[in-house]
């Protein structure tokens, strides 16, 4: 009987709720920072902006665990209207002090807290330092804050930059 009660908890534990996977995550939250940074670094916003959470992803994986989702549905207005400001802010000025600048190195630091729901965790407030060149005229620029790395989604070990706000 015992034996029983602990391989039924088992299973539940491994079965536990499977989200759909995210589209196009990353392996890590390092991996996700580097590939954000190369793109200021090339001057692409569209490549910054191609693998941030979009709606159907955050409605289909997200929205479900968060404790508003007991008050009913977001609409795609809603979300992009949540979301949009602080991104458009935060990539307008990333792209306007280091957008085509070298990229000298990126360290990712711990988040100032997790939140784990259900099947998945979000990553709040991760400390993102960047070492930049301005070839131009040979200086040197940090950047070092928590606001680009705002809120992290991850699924089953995998990775996507849901907000950031840098002002």
């Amino acid at each position: 009987m015992k034996h029983r009660i602990i391989l039924t908890l088992i299973i539940l534990v491994a079965c536990g709720k499977k989200l759909p996977p995210l589209n196009e995550p990353f392996g890590s939250i390092q991996e996700l920072a580097q590939h954000h940074l190369r793109c200021v670094e090339a001057n692409d916003e569209k490549c910054l902006n191609a693998r941030l959470l979009g709606f159907a992803e955050f409605h289909n994986s997200v929205y479900a665990q968060l404790p508003e989702a007991k008050d009913g549905s977001i609409s795609e207005t809603d979300y992009w209207g949540w979301t949009l400001p602080d991104r458009q802010k935060a990539v307008r000025k990333l792209f306007m002090n280091h957008g085509g600048q070298k990229l000298l190195s990126v360290t990712v630091g711990e988040p100032t807290k997790v939140l784990r729901l259900d099947g998945l965790k979000i990553h709040r407030d991760i400390r993102l330092t960047a070492e930049w060149l301005d070839e131009k005229t040979g200086k040197k620029n940090i950047l070092s804050t928590r606001e680009l790395l705002k809120a992290v989604v991850e699924i089953q070990g995998q990775y996507k930059l849901w907000n950031s706000n840098y002002e």
